[in-house]
């Protein structure tokens, strides 16, 4: 599964929601990756997703592969939608 997604947060990807998408993420088996220009990291990883450097305004190209992909991104989807 794979989407992409513009950040609202006024803020940007900063360490507070990494660490609730990384908690998240952790649940499932799938491997995860967020990318963004020519950069990308580990979902589960809270410090390779801030040390992106991901701005307000920006998007970001999420791209999960597993056995439970299609509930992991669903489920990631939704939160990333509420607080990102």
């Amino acid at each position: 599964m794979q989407f992409v997604y513009t950040v609202q947060n006024k803020l940007g990807l900063h360490v507070v929601p990494a660490t609730q998408i990384a908690q998240e993420a952790a649940k499932f088996k799938s491997v995860m990756t967020i990318s963004v220009q020519n950069k990308s990291a580990d979902l589960k990883k809270v410090f390779g997703m801030v040390g992106l450097g991901v701005k307000c305004g920006e998007s970001v190209f999420i791209e999960i592969q597993g056995e439970d992909a299609e509930i992991a991104g669903e489920t990631l989807k939704k939160l990333i939608e509420k607080i990102l």
